[in-house]
């Protein structure tokens, strides 16, 4: 695997030099007002150690992401499915969709958790999916969408539900799109004791932090289904999602449709 880091440093002139002599590709801001550069360097060149230290000197702007190879992928029995992140639930303003979408009951809205899902979630017409086939909504982390004849060639001859989105404007049921049943809780928790976590001030819930540096963390024990939700909840701030993870045959089968939109990270073996 590679862990590559992509920055966006402010330098001066001389750490603007120091970054050139490293070969590294500088993208330039386009406002020539701003000294602004992003660049993206792997933690295994001989840059690394340079370019770590200046970015800790800059206190850059430092997103990290890893990159598995197709080996590690086919050796893992279970993996964390993401997908890209398309239009807001509705209503968006004010976070309006909370209420619309959720029995907030238990939720805080220090960290963002105890919300459950009672009602349909509504988007702001049909999607415009273009090449995809698959997304997330901006804000809700552990929810999918798919075509719904995604979901009858895929998802349903596994035993996967959905149920409908709709349309903001006229409460009716959109045609091309529906959300994925995936809130079952796994049985086992994960194995994940030193990762860094919060506990919420407001409530003292506790929430890992995002994962983003290499594998997923393993279950302590097999969870026994095709896809389930972690028993562990992710995130920052008010932020808050249960991981979502799947088997490598749903997996391989994703990959065989050429799904478009989703992402997977392996669990640790």
């Amino acid at each position: 695997m590679k862990l590559i880091h992509r920055v966006s440093p402010t330098p001066n002139a001389s750490q603007r030099e120091i970054l050139s002599s490293l070969g590294l590709q500088l993208i330039e801001s386009t406002s020539p007002l701003v000294r602004l550069v992003t660049f993206e360097v792997e933690e295994s060149e001989p840059s690394w150690p340079r370019a770590k230290a200046l970015i800790e000197e800059c206190k850059a702007a430092d997103f990290v992401r890893t990159e598995f190879t197709k080996s590690e992928f086919d050796a893992a029995s279970f993996l964390q499915i993401l997908a890209m992140q398309k239009g807001y639930p509705q209503p968006n303003n004010d976070f309006g969709y909370r209420h619309a979408t959720f029995d907030l009951a238990n939720y805080c809205s220090a960290c963002g958790m105890g919300k459950t899902q009672v009602a349909p979630f509504r988007m702001k017409g049909e999607p415009k999916w273009g090449k995809l086939h698959i997304c997330q909504l901006h804000w809700v982390y552990d929810e999918f969408f798919v075509l719904p004849k995604v979901w009858e060639s895929v998802f349903r001859p596994r035993g996967i539900g959905c149920r409908e989105v709709l349309d903001h404007r006229s409460g009716k049921p959109l045609q091309n799109v529906v959300q994925l049943v995936t809130n079952d809780i796994a049985p086992s928790p994960l194995a994940i004791s030193e990762h860094a976590f919060e506990a919420c001030q407001n409530c003292s819930r506790k929430k890992y932090l995002p994962i983003s540096r290499g594998y997923f963390p393993v279950f302590l024990n097999n969870p026994g289904r095709t896809v389930c939700r972690t028993q562990e909840v992710f995130g920052s701030g008010a932020s808050a999602w249960n991981a979502t993870v799947i088997t490598k045959n749903l997996y391989a089968a994703l990959q065989q449709q050429k799904l478009a939109g989703a992402s997977f990270v392996p669990l640790s073996t």
